[in-house]
């Protein structure tokens, strides 16, 4: 039986990579929103039943998700915009987010994920994570998430939410805005001035998920193997603290390795007696599901440093 997903934002960082990956499941059949048109969208929509779709608008969505079976939700400006135009992030996010929701429960629509940000836990993170942590969003990019996910798990128990740490892997085209992203951001620094640039001292602490597990773990939820509990939230991370110097040095050798030149790494002096923190993400609600991750963070640099030198899609 094919399963019919609707996938939103699927012209964006994690939705492109998503569809990519999901064009790839014969048992899926897609249909993708965008706010994209013309000559900018990616030839991969052309495989889709692709939609034109303002979520800043009150146009009705109940042609989107009509005959839908599952909804995978990713709209939403980026932190930056978020600060910049707040109303209209209100618009996008908690409106759109609104408009969806109630256009699926006409459709009969029920399976929704959301796709939201482990910084509803707070800023700084806490050094222990887990799905019963408290959300105490602090920044304007977070808390319009928590509320759009408070949305999207009142709408039912066949609902899910997915917290995403900090993402790892290349875009499928170049107007994807990713360029904000730590990792992004150094591997285009490594390829266009042989150097990478850390604003501290690196020795603040992330967890750094693979795009390719992302994508992974989201179509392990679509064939319905991660819905024990109602309105269960996920954090989807890799488990592991990794240092902002750690991460530049990982860019460095594989950029060494793949174009063989060696980066500078620059960053702010270390004190004498300074040492990293660490963050552990517990991850038990989805391994006891039976998950298991490729934890290929080396593959996505190296395909991310690739694709700053030529600009090109991925294939």
């Amino acid at each position: 039986m094919t399963l019919r997903v609707l996938v939103t934002g699927a012209t964006g960082y994690v939705g492109g990579r998503l569809v990519k990956h999901l064009l790839a499941e014969n048992k899926i059949s897609l249909r993708v929103s965008t706010h994209r048109t013309g000559r900018s969208l990616p030839v991969w929509t052309k495989d889709c039943d692709t939609h034109y779709v303002d979520f800043e608008s009150d146009e009705p969505l109940t042609r989107l998700v009509a005959d839908v079976d599952a909804i995978v939700h990713l709209v939403g400006p980026n932190a930056q915009s978020c600060v910049a135009d707040p109303d209209r992030a209100h618009r996008i996010v908690v409106d759109g987010t609104a408009r969806l929701i109630d256009a699926a429960r006409e459709a009969g629509c029920g399976r929704i994920l959301y796709v939201s940000t482990a910084h509803v836990y707070g800023n700084p993170l806490p050094d222990q994570i887990d799905e019963t942590t408290p959300a105490r969003p602090a920044h304007p990019y977070a808390a319009l998430r928590h509320m759009a996910e408070n949305m999207v798990r009142s709408a039912g128990p066949e609902t899910a939410i997915f917290r995403l740490s900090n993402a790892i892997g290349a875009p499928v085209d170049n107007l994807a805005d990713c360029w904000g992203l730590i990792c992004n951001d150094l591997c285009r620094e490594a390829v266009t001035a042989g150097s990478i640039t850390l604003r501290g001292n690196g020795l603040d602490v992330r967890d750094f998920v693979s795009l390719t597990d992302v994508c992974a773990i989201i179509a392990y939820w679509l064939d319905g193997r991660l819905n024990a509990t109602p309105n269960q939230i996920y954090n989807i991370a890799s488990g592991r603290s990794l240092t902002t110097f750690e991460l530049a040095e990982r860019i460095a050798n594989r950029y060494k390795a793949l174009i063989r030149d060696d980066p500078t790494i620059n960053r702010r002096p270390v004190a004498g007696n300074a040492k990293p923190s660490s963050i552990s993400t517990n991850l038990d609600a989805l391994l006891t599901s039976g998950f298991t991750f490729a934890n290929n963070l080396d593959d996505e640099i190296s395909s991310t440093l690739l694709f700053c030198r030529g600009g090109l899609e991925l294939n």
